[in-house]
């Protein structure tokens, strides 16, 4: 399988932004750290899609796959799927499929896909993909689902890993015990030696797409 994209997201990298920095300041004080806060904001962002194994925004793709299918079902690479604006195989277009909407990332053909081992063309599918950004701009199709409506779990997972980051900034806020006898000191670290923290890895429990070898 070959996945390209056609139609990327702009502007980058806040279109791939999976909050806003408004957003962040609603829950945390940021003072005069507002550009390390936006940096952290594109880091969380970027490793809740590394996590998940996937791209969350709306983005344009053209996907290449095999045609030893034998079956009724092609999963595309990347969900929710918007719009489908081509199937071909080789130079022949395909029309007699349906956007499996229980899944949101599979097309259904009651023919299924398979024709040959041996045959030289491959299926080829343009669509649309993903999720709009709140700082996405001229998304691909203005009409599909938002992050904000339609996911808001990976919001709430990008805030919370972003909170517990800033905190974690200062040594101070990490302190969890004192012994004054000998001037130990135990601290404790949430999220950096493990990437995010545990609420946020939680909430993007149904969000990650099995990597298949």
């Amino acid at each position: 399988m070959s996945v390209t994209v056609l139609t990327p997201a702009t502007p980058a990298p806040a279109a791939f932004r999976l909050t806003t920095l408004e957003a962040v300041m609603a829950e945390i004080t940021l003072e005069d750290n507002i550009q390390f806060a936006e940096s952290l904001l594109d880091q969380a962002s970027a490793a809740i899609a590394r996590e998940c194994h996937t791209i969350f925004a709306q983005q344009a793709y053209r996907e290449v796959q095999p045609t030893n299918y034998d079956t009724q079902r092609l999963l595309l690479r990347y969900r929710p799927l918007v719009s489908v604006s081509s199937v071909s195989h080789g130079g022949t277009v395909i029309t007699d499929y349906r956007i499996d909407s229980a899944d949101g990332a599979i097309l259904y053909r009651y023919g299924g896909w398979y024709i040959s081992p041996w045959a030289a063309e491959d299926w080829t599918v343009d669509y649309i993909a993903g999720f709009i950004g709140p700082e996405q701009l001229t998304p691909p199709d203005p009409t599909g689902p938002t992050l904000r409506n339609d996911a808001a779990d990976l919001e709430r997972a990008c805030i919370e890993t972003i909170k517990v980051w800033f905190h974690e900034r200062l040594v101070e806020t990490r302190i969890e015990a004192r012994t004054l006898g000998e001037q130990r000191i135990d601290y404790g670290v949430q999220a950096r030696t493990v990437g995010m923290p545990a609420l946020a890895k939680d909430l993007l429990k149904n969000w990650r797409r099995a990597v298949l070898a």
